[in-house]
C-alpha cells in the first residue's frame, strides 16, 4: 500500500504535535510539583541544599511517572475523572488532548480531585521528611543557641560602644565565657544578643544574604523590635540591680530575683528566635557544609558542627564521573552513537547510580533498624529496604529520560526495561552493607578501601551479567553489548566501592582532628566506638544539655 506524501507530512505533523503537547504538559506539571514542594516559602531555609534539591527532585520525578501514567494508561484517566466532582474538568478543557488534560488535572485542577491531591500530599511529606525539614534547622538551631561565642576584641569594642551610647552601663557588657545560651547572668545573655543582632544587621548588606533578609525582612524585622522592647527591660534590670550592689542588699528575696528570672527567660526565648533565624540564613545561603562550617566560625560560634554523611561536592564528582565513564564507553564501544543521545543516556545512568547511593546513605542514621553497634547480626532489613528504594527510584528516574529519547514508544520501553531496577537494587544494598565495615586488626584503612572496591566492582559485574540476560529473555535488545556493559559496570562499582563508604564512615571527623591525633594514619586508624549510624537526630529539647561542649 502506497502512502501519498500529503498523507505522510500530516501524520509527521500529528505525532510532532502529540510530542509538542507531552513536552509541554510535562514542564508545566514539574513547575506546579516544585511550587508546592516549596510550600510554605521557609522550606528551602530548613535544610541543606543538597537534601532539599534531591528531595525536590525526586518529587518532581514522582509527578512525571503519574503524569505519564495516567497518559498511558486512559483508563486509570478516566477512573480519576469520575472519582472527581462532576466539576473537575470545566467544560472548556474537554477539548483538550490527553497530555495536555493530565497536565490541567495535576497542576491547576489537583485539589479538586481527591485521590490525586491525597496520594500527592503523602508522596510530598515523605519527600519533606527524608529532606529533613523542619528537622534539620530546629537542630542547628539549638546548637547554635548553646555553643559558646566568640567575639574579637575590635568587635567587642564596637559592641561595647553601640550598648552605652543605647544607656547602658559599662559594666552591662559581659561577652560569652562558654557557659552556655544565657550564661551565669542576664548581662551575657543580653551581650550574647546584642552580638547576634548586630552580625543581623550587617546581613542586609553582605552580598550573599541580601536576597534572603529580602525574602524575610517581616521575620527580622519582628526580631529588630523583640530586641529594642526587651532592652527597655534589660536597663531597668542592670540598673535596678547595680542600685542593689550599691546599698549592699541582696538580691535574692526580692522582687529583683523575679524581674532577673523573668528576663532571663524572655531572652532565652529571644535567642532561640535570633538562632533559629540565624540557622536558616547560614542553610539557604551556603550550599556546602564547609562554607556553612566556615560562616558560622565567622560568626563567632564555636563548638563543632556536624558535616553531611556525603556532601554535595562529593555526590557532583561521583555524578560526574560514572557520566564520563558511561559517555566514552558509548563513544569508543558504541557503533554509530550520536553525542546528544549518548550524553543523555549517560547522564540518565549516572543519576540512576547517584540515586542509588543517596538512597542507601542519608536514612542510615535516622532509621532505627539501620542501627549497627559492630557486634551480632547486621541490619539486613534495612539493605533490603534500601535496595527497594532504589530501584522504584530508578524507574523514577527512567521514565522522563525514556520519553525524551524515545517519546512514541516511551511507555512501552519503560516496561520492558525493568530488569534494570537489579542494577540500582543491588548497588544501594552492598553500598549499605560496605558501610558498616570497621577497619580492624591488620587491615588498614587503605586496605578496607580496596576490599571494598573490589567488593562492589564483582558485585556489580554478577549482576550486569544477570541484568543483560535478563533483558534478552523479556525481549528488549540492549543498547549495548554485554562487553560493553560488564566494563562500564565494573568500573563504577569499583569506584563507588572505594570511595562512598569510606566517605560515609570519615565524614563526621572531617576538620575535627586535633594536633597530635594520630588516627587518621592508616595502621592507626581508630573509628569512633560508637556506630555512626547510631548517631540519631537527637530532639532539640535534649539536645539543648549536650551541644554545649
Amino acid at each position: 500500500m502506497t502512502i501519498s506524501r500529503e498523507t505522510g507530512v500530516a501524520v509527521m505533523l500529528t505525532d510532532l504535535q502529540d510530542i509538542h503537547e507531552k513536552v509541554l504538559g510535562a514542564l508545566f506539571v514539574l513547575v506546579f510539583a516544585y511550587r508546592r514542594f516549596s510550600t510554605p516559602r521557609t522550606n528551602r531555609s530548613s535544610t541543606t541544599a543538597l537534601r532539599y534539591y534531591t528531595a525536590a527532585a525526586f518529587y518532581g520525578v514522582f509527578a512525571l511517572a503519574l503524569y505519564s501514567a495516567l497518559i498511558g494508561f486512559p483508563d486509570l484517566l478516566q477512573h480519576v475523572l469520575q472519582a472527581g466532582s462532576d466539576a473537575l474538568v470545566p467544560d472548556w478543557a474537554k477539548h483538550l488532548s490527553s497530555p495536555l488534560m493530565v497536565a490541567l488535572i495535576l497542576t491547576v485542577l489537583l485539589p479538586n480531585a481527591p485521590i490525586l491531591s491525597g496520594v500527592d500530599e503523602s508522596i510530598r511529606q515523605l519527600f519533606l521528611s527524608m529532606a529533613s525539614i523542619p528537622l534539620e534547622v530546629q537542630l542547628l538551631g539549638a546548637r547554635l543557641q548553646r555553643a559558646r561565642l566568640s567575639v574579637r576584641s575590635a568587635f567587642q569594642s564596637e559592641i561595647a560602644t553601640r550598648l552605652i551610647l543605647d544607656g547602658f552601663d559599662r559594666g552591662d557588657v559581659v561577652f560569652d565565657a562558654g557557659h552556655g545560651a544565657s550564661g551565669r547572668n542576664p548581662q551575657q545573655a543580653w551581650t550574647k544578643i546584642a552580638v547576634l543582632m548586630t552580625r543581623l544587621d550587617a546581613w542586609k548588606r553582605e552580598r550573599r544574604y541580601i536576597g534572603f533578609v529580602a525574602s524575610f525582612a517581616d521575620e527580622l524585622t519582628a526580631l529588630e523590635n523583640s530586641y529594642r522592647q526587651l532592652a527597655v527591660k534589660a536597663k531597668k534590670c542592670f540598673s535596678l540591680k547595680r542600685s542593689l550592689d550599691d546599698a549592699g542588699v541582696p538580691a535574692e528575696g526580692t522582687g529583683a530575683a523575679d524581674f532577673q528570672k523573668d528576663l532571663l527567660a524572655q531572652s532565652d526565648e529571644l535567642l532561640a528566635r535570633i538562632t533559629h533565624y540565624i540557622s536558616r540564613g547560614i542553610l539557604q545561603c551556603n550550599p556546602t557544609d564547609s562554607g556553612r562550617n566556615r560562616e558560622l566560625q565567622r560568626l563567632g560560634f564555636q563548638g563543632r558542627f556536624p558535616r553531611t554523611r556525603l556532601t554535595l561536592n562529593q555526590l557532583v564528582w561521583l555524578f560526574v564521573g560514572i557520566l564520563v565513564v558511561v559517555l566514552t564507553g558509548f563513544l569508543v564501544l558504541g557503533e554509530g552513537v550520536r553525542l546528544e543521545k549518548a550524553l543523555l543516556h549517560s547522564a540518565t545512568i549516572a543519576a540512576i547510580y547517584v540515586a542509588a547511593v543517596i538512597c542507601a546513605v542519608y536514612p542510615k542514621r535516622r532509621w532505627k533498624l539501620a542501627r549497627f553497634d559492630g557486634g551480632g547480626l547486621r541490619p539486613v532489613t534495612y539493605y533490603l529496604v534500601v535496595g527497594l528504594m532504589a530501584a522504584v527510584a530508578s524507574r523514577l528516574i527512567s521514565l522522563p529520560f525514556t520519553f525524551s529519547l524515545m517519546p512514541a514508544v516511551a511507555w512501552q520501553k519503560f516496561l520492558q526495561n525493568y530488569p534494570w531496577c537489579l542494577m540500582s537494587f543491588m548497588t544501594a544494598a552492598t553500598v549499605a552493607l560496605l558501610m558498616d565495615n570497621r577497619p580492624a586488626g591488620a587491615v588498614t584503612r587503605f586496605g578496607l578501601r580496596f576490599i571494598e572496591g573490589v567488593a562492589q566492582g564483582g558485585v556489580t559485574l554478577v549482576t550486569g551479567l544477570v541484568v543483560y540476560g535478563w533483558l534478552l529473555a523479556t525481549g528488549p535488545v540492549p543498547s549495548f553489548t554485554l562487553d560493553m556493559m560488564l566494563m562500564m559496570s565494573t568500573i563504577i562499582g569499583c569506584a563507588i566501592g572505594f570511595l562512598v563508604p569510606t566517605w560515609y564512615r570519615e565524614a563526621p571527623y572531617r576538620n575535627e582532628r586535633r594536633p597530635g591525633e594520630r588516627r587518621w594514619r592508616a595502621l592507626a586508624y581508630r573509628p569512633d566506638p560508637r556506630s555512626a549510624d547510631s548517631r540519631l537526630p537527637l530532639r532539640p529539647a535534649a539536645l539543648i544539655g549536650a551541644a554545649g561542649e
